[in-house]
C-alpha cells in the first residue's frame, strides 16, 4: 500500500468518526427520537467499550487468553458491586498475578 493510500484511509476514518460524534450536536435529533431509539443510542458506548476491551484482555497474557478474560470478568463483577474504580482494578491485577503464578 502506498503512503498516499494509507493517508487517505486515515483521513476517511477520522472524518467518519467525527461525523458520527458531531451529528447529535449539530442536528439535535436525539430529543425527537422514540424511546427505543434513545435506548439504542444509550447502549452504543458500553458495546463499543466491550468491543475494545475484550480482545485486549484476551491478549494481555500471551498464550494464556483466559487469564486476561478472567481478570476482566472479576473487575466487571467487582465494579458492579463496589462502584469504585480502584477496587476492581486491584482485584483484576491480583487475580491475574495469582493465575500467572500458578
Amino acid at each position: 500500500m502506498q503512503p498516499t493510500e494509507t493517508f487517505l484511509i486515515i483521513i476517511g476514518i477520522a472524518a467518519g468518526t467525527y461525523a458520527v460524534r458531531a451529528l447529535p450536536f449539530v442536528y439535535r435529533f436525539v430529543d425527537r427520537l422514540p424511546i427505543w431509539g434513545r435506548r439504542l443510542l444509550a447502549a452504543i458506548p458500553p458495546a463499543a467499550l466491550g468491543a475494545l476491551l475484550i480482545p485486549g484482555a484476551a491478549a494481555a497474557v500471551p498464550g494464556r487468553p483466559l487469564i486476561g478474560i478472567a481478570a476482566a470478568a472479576a473487575a466487571l463483577l467487582t465494579g458492579l458491586r463496589s462502584r469504585h474504580i480502584i477496587v476492581p482494578v486491584g482485584i483484576a491485577i491480583l487475580l491475574a498475578y495469582l493465575l500467572i503464578q500458578y
